[in-house]
């Protein structure tokens, strides 16, 4: 990306190349992680050192720049402070209150977003509930459309409300549709256009998994193609991975409710285009979920075609993932990833079911397990555990040994446990499945 260097070199002053960045959110996509954070410590330099009449305005950009730092690497800590300097921005700044209270309520969404977190999403339709009449702007305006259309979507999804998701729908909707006029004069809007698409693509895909409606998915697979063929990878690259992960996410889905091996073989190779989109180091998360999602499309795709080899490309997706989101420990991704990693294993154990291939996958877990330190990393301790117990199981089906549903039911209740104590349902509720 020597687009995002010659940017450093040109606006290298103290908080030009952050203001630069906050005014054309496309631009973000031209810098890693790593000058990211730099222009949000010389935004937080400009905001001590200006006036007070400039404070505010340097303290909303620098809110801005470490909430997208925090989206990209799931830095909890940095979507905090973000939302402490707007609230201080709000406070401080006669010019800015509007933007602030948005830029306050997009840090509880992003949060809500990375870590399923219920409280974050309702502090962030209560900002976007609040009367901010005064003072927007179209552009503002329809930029808290759709953030509101999110948080809706969002309550819609986790509340499995068809209702209120019909009602996001159209809130969707109508926020495309305003950021489409906008963007036809204004070029900075794209990103934010683009991605209002993603949103409402996402909770048609969450709905279409939910209701078993193949139709709803494909619906989302075609908007996303016709976005993706709008899109410079080169120039919005963040943008094009997550589009293409979405659209990979939507094949995928077509597949598995129709049993369509081909829309599971489009899925994935939609995916291996968002990989290649996003570069290494420009954003963790980002690249973690098009590689879990992967990872899920070749396990798919194994069972669907009986060709054990995919499971092993589907473990690697997987340990892809992981390795992106190394400095991420407690991000719900992170541990969906080593769940979906040791299950693969187990499923292809499954795929084999004879005695010397279970014996080789039981082999192969507990030497992961004596690896992984259950006080550092409980997390990918239990997920090892569940497919261990999923590989007992095959094996008391195989020999008939008491032992073996034992050592299963053993297993299970330990990972359910680490499960259950850090909060994550849906890896207690998957893995109580496995033991069904």
């Amino acid at each position: 990306m020597a687009i995002g260097r010659d940017m450093q070199r040109r606006f290298g002053e103290a908080s030009g190349l952050a203001r630069l960045l906050v005014r054309n959110p496309a631009q973000l996509e031209l810098v890693d992680v790593a000058m990211l954070r730099a222009q949000a410590a010389a935004a937080g330099l400009a905001s001590a050192q200006g006036s007070p009449d400039d404070r505010g305005d340097a303290l909303l950009v620098q809110a801005m720049l470490l909430r997208e730092h925090g989206r990209r690497t799931g830095a909890a800590e940095d979507l905090a402070k973000a939302a402490d300097l707007a609230d201080r921005a709000r406070r401080l700044a006669a010019t800015t209150p509007v933007q602030a209270r948005l830029e306050l309520a997009l840090c509880a969404l992003t949060a809500a977003e990375l870590f399923g977190d219920g409280a974050a999403l309702d502090a962030a339709q209560a900002r976007l509930a609040e009367d901010e009449a005064d003072g927007q702007t179209p552009v503002h305006a329809a930029r808290r459309a759709a953030a509101s259309a999110r948080a809706n979507g969002g309550c819609a999804l986790a509340d499995n409300d068809l209702d209120h998701a019909i009602a996001a729908a159209e809130d969707h909707d109508h926020a495309v549709e305003a950021l489409d006029i906008l963007a036809r004069k204004d070029v900075t809007l794209h990103s934010d256009a683009a991605l209002a698409r993603v949103a409402r693509a996402e909770l048609l895909v969450g709905f279409a998994l939910r209701l078993k409606e193949a139709q709803l998915a494909a619906q989302a697979a075609d908007d996303l193609a016709h976005l993706s063929d709008h899109l410079d990878p080169d120039l919005m690259p963040l943008t094009f991975c997550r589009v293409e992960t979405l659209r990979g996410e939507a094949l995928c889905a077509v597949g598995e409710l129709n049993g369509d091996a081909a829309a599971l073989a489009e899925g994935a190779a939609a995916l291996v285009l968002a990989l290649d989109a996003a570069p290494q180091g420009w954003s963790p998360t980002d690249r973690a979920r098009a590689a879990r999602s992967l990872g899920l499309a070749r396990q798919a795709l194994a069972e669907a075609t009986d060709e054990p080899a995919l499971y092993d490309l589907a473990a690697e997706s997987f340990d892809m993932a992981l390795l992106a989101l190394a400095d991420a420990p407690a991000l719900p991704l992170r541990a969906a990833c080593a769940f979906d990693r040791a299950l693969s294993l187990a499923r292809r154990a499954e795929h084999v079911a004879d005695a010397r291939g279970l014996a080789w996958a039981e082999g192969a877990l507990k030497a992961r397990l004596s690896a992984h330190d259950p006080v550092v990393d409980p997390v990918a301790w239990a997920c090892l555990q569940v497919a261990l117990a999923r590989i007992y199981g095959l094996k008391a089906q195989v020999s008939g040994e008491v032992a073996d549903r034992s050592h299963a039911t053993l297993a299970l209740e330990a990972a359910v446990d680490v499960f259950t104590e850090r909060g994550l349902k849906s890896l207690a509720e998957a893995a109580l499945a496995v033991a069904v």
